[in-house]
């Protein structure tokens, strides 16, 4: 969450805990108040979903990456097989070939396709040469999977930039009420300094740390 926007959250959780401490009997201010709680209610549930977002894209790259391993060391184990074969029985046209880890998804699950299929058309061959029966239905449900993964990677990444938007929406909403409720306590205890002073004390919305500025090298003298 935008560092911004939760201290402004942080602010309202605050007003809300000194309007209750401090009730009063305008209808108003306390139909702002639960309106403010609803707002901060909505923010929580905003917030889970972004870190939810976050997780299944941090998740969905750490699996793919897994499954690319899987896919290149087993295609590895078929080439290897095909050669083999290819070096007793000079007409087969086999050439298999694992796909590199380094290249786009769509490119890693075109190859790995192509590769399952040419090793699938020649699998009663390859398994006189030790082909693990299941392998290859193995390595397709693996490349399917690596496709399932960016589906959900793409799904996290809206799920974090919905929430963002909304977040952003409900920060202002959130401002908006505080701006009502100080105008209507700043009223209620006019001729209270000791409330007033705590009034302001809870809706106060303290800036968010900068960063240092870098420490310039003195010039250099020629």
């Amino acid at each position: 969450m935008d560092a911004l926007i939760r201290i402004k959250l942080d602010v309202g959780g605050r007003v809300v805990g000194f309007c209750h401490a401090h009730p009063s009997d305008n209808p108003g201010l306390n139909a702002a108040v639960g309106k403010l709680e609803d707002r901060l209610a909505r923010a929580n549930v905003l917030d889970q979903q972004h870190e939810s977002g976050q997780i299944t894209v941090k998740a969905s790259v750490l699996t793919k990456g897994g499954l690319r391993a899987t896919v290149r060391d087993g295609l590895i184990l078929v080439a290897g097989l095909a050669e083999a074969a290819v070096g007793e029985q000079p007409d087969l046209e086999v050439r298999i070939k694992a796909p590199p880890i380094k290249i786009s998804r769509k490119e890693f699950v075109n190859r790995a396709r192509v590769a399952v299929q040419q090793a699938t058309d020649v699998e009663a061959l390859l398994k006189e040469y030790g082909l693990p029966d299941t392998l290859l239905a193995e390595l397709s449900a693996a490349i399917d999977r690596i496709e399932a993964t960016e589906g959900a990677k793409e799904s996290g990444r809206n799920a974090q930039v919905g929430a963002t938007a909304d977040l952003d929406k409900v920060a202002g909403e959130v401002m908006r009420i505080l701006r009502q409720l100080d105008s209507l306590n700043r009223h209620r205890f006019k001729d209270n300094a000791e409330l007033l002073a705590a009034w302001g004390r809870a809706r106060n919305i303290p800036r968010p740390p900068r960063d240092k500025p870098e420490a310039k090298s003195p010039p250099k003298v020629a």
